[in-house]
């Protein structure tokens, strides 16, 4: 596909068509009601969809500053 980025489908909407209970998180603070919510009480399969920013790499960095760490690298090298 040329001059187009893909989307992940919304896994959660995906999950509630099959009959699943399903709860988008976006932000930190959005977990904590999703997780302890009633979903878990109910019958049947959960899922919770954690959408996160796509250049998180790890909780302490980015892919961008891993990129950019490994440039300066070869750049001294």
């Amino acid at each position: 596909m040329a001059a187009t980025w893909p989307a992940n489908p919304d896994f959660a909407a995906l999950a509630r068509a099959y009959g699943w209970h399903a709860a988008p998180v976006a932000a930190t603070e959005e977990f904590e009601p999703a997780f302890a919510g009633r979903r878990w009480a109910a019958d049947g399969p959960t899922l919770i969809h954690l959408r996160l920013d796509p250049d998180i790499s790890t909780p302490r960095t980015t892919l961008g500053a891993l990129r950019a760490a490994a440039l300066k690298a070869r750049a001294v090298s």
